[in-house]
């Protein structure tokens, strides 16, 4: 039952890219100085939210397709969690680093090549999810 309210709950993502489109707006040298509060604000909402869904993902999703009969269900959930699956390490590790409105304002070139690169590698996980893993989650 949990498994289908996550596959089938579309504001988990869209909540998430709400905010990684706030941020990616002001991913300009000029606009990062003059706004590293609302980026700092910014990203400790998206964590929050980041933190929530990838847990339900990594508490009940992924363990349920791992341990499903179907061995290209298995084969999936396992190539997801190997390409994608330290997102969340990554996430925290990116947020312990920007972690004050100072250390972004100080440093605009470094905090948006960061910035773009995990962003990249979190709409890659929300695009295949979306695309292929929840719909095969729906299919069981």
């Amino acid at each position: 039952m949990l498994l289908r309210l996550i596959t089938k709950f579309p504001p988990f993502h869209s909540g998430i890219l709400c905010y990684v489109a706030m941020i990616k707006a002001l991913l300009q040298p000029e606009l990062v100085v003059n706004n590293s509060e609302l980026i700092r604000k910014n990203l400790s909402k998206l964590m929050g939210k980041l933190t929530v869904h990838l847990a339900a993902e990594d508490e009940v999703l992924y363990p349920e397709l791992l341990r499903h009969d179907d061995g290209k269900v298995v084969q999936t959930a396992q190539k997801y969690l190997q390409e994608l699956g330290d997102i969340k390490e990554r996430f925290s590790a990116y947020c312990s680093k920007w972690a004050v409105a100072p250390l972004i304002k100080n440093k605009p070139e470094e905090f948006i090549k960061e910035t773009v690169e995990l962003f990249r590698t979190l709409g890659k996980r929300i695009d295949l999810e979306e695309k292929e893993l929840y719909r095969l989650a729906d299919s069981l």
